[in-house]
């Protein structure tokens, strides 16, 4: 269940307000090299307030200079970030130790000493933390929206800790899976949780270029099936699943025949992506629960589920699933 835990944010946006041009460019520069980290520079006072006023709401982490061009900013930038960014994460990067004590009461969620030789892996990791607290925000507003209970308060002046963000985790795929398909909150969890890269998603681009049988290696993946399970459907053994999966073809005396018939099921499987409305995380469910698609008939597996009315009718059951679909 917690496969996808400590994975890093995609797609992230940040604010860096710095006064020196290559002090700046030396932050940018460190957390571009990040997965997919898009940063917007504010050299001025004048520009930080029109870049959080034009952008309302928007970005996950804000980098704040205490003092620019020997004015201490910080209070009014932090007033600034709460106003029109209240989900993004203020970090203070400052070079004055005494500043540092201020910035927490103020609202900053961190303060990180400025050092002359520099400490940007310091500044680096303190921002990507500050990037998952942002998004954890967005995902609780979401959570909330959805079902109040069960989840704390983030505290305030700290970033997220382990325990805190297991909960968000665990809890906001838990209602995700219950609602996204179904309820308009319940598919903005979804795209927060695909940013926060807590969902799989499926990349078409990627997938047209596998072969067959690489296709039909993900879709088992997502629909969660065993090789034994996938064997009794093809009826044919475990390692000959493997070998097929692993090389696309079939090491039997009806080879032909397996490799139709795995070809077929990927067929069916990919009814069932398309069912899920390209969710993978979704595809367990329509594999294994007994349900109807929409359709002027009955699905053969409406009472079982597909895995059980596969598995226990093998290539027979597969035949006539696959012709109820060409069908529906």
């Amino acid at each position: 269940m917690y496969e996808l835990l400590h994975n890093s944010p995609t797609g992230a946006e940040v604010v860096i307000m710095e006064d020196e041009g290559t002090v700046l460019e030396s932050l940018v520069e460190a957390l571009s090299a990040e997965v997919n980290v898009a940063c917007e520079r504010a050299e001025t006072m004048a520009k930080y307030v029109h870049t959080l006023q034009e952008h309302e709401d928007r970005f996950d982490a804000i980098s704040i200079d205490w003092e620019m061009y020997d004015v201490d900013v910080g209070p009014e930038a932090l007033r600034v970030a709460k106003r029109k960014q209240p989900n993004a994460a203020r970090i203070v990067y400052t070079k004055h130790r005494t500043d540092q004590p201020k910035a927490i009461p103020l609202g900053a969620d961190a303060s990180l000493a400025k050092l002359p030789g520099g400490n940007i892996p310091a500044y680096s990791s303190t921002m990507m933390q500050g990037i998952r607290l942002g998004l954890a925000r967005r995902i609780l507003r979401e959570v909330r929206a959805l079902d109040g209970d069960g989840l704390p308060a983030l505290p305030a002046g700290r970033l997220l800790d382990e325990d805190t963000e297991i909960l968000i985790y665990r809890r906001s795929r838990e209602l995700a899976r219950k609602h996204g398909l179904i309820n308009r909150n319940g598919r903005r969890l979804i795209q927060l949780l695909k940013r926060r890269n807590w969902w799989l998603t499926f990349d078409v681009d990627s997938y047209v270029k596998l072969p067959w049988h690489g296709k039909l290696a993900g879709m088992l993946t997502y629909a969660n099936a065993s090789n034994q399970v996938v064997a009794k459907i093809l009826g044919t053994t475990p390692e000959a699943v493997d070998h097929l999966i692993q090389e696309g073809c079939a090491k039997t005396d009806k080879a032909d025949d397996l490799t139709t018939a795995a070809q077929e099921l990927l067929a069916v499987l990919g009814f069932l992506l398309r069912i899920s409305g390209y969710e993978p995380e979704f595809m367990t469910d329509f594999w294994r629960l007994p349900d109807t698609p929409p359709s002027l008939s009955p699905c053969p597996w409406s009472t079982v589920g597909m895995e059980a009315y596969l598995h226990n009718g093998g290539p027979h059951a597969l035949d006539f699933c696959a012709k109820w679909i060409r069908g529906a």
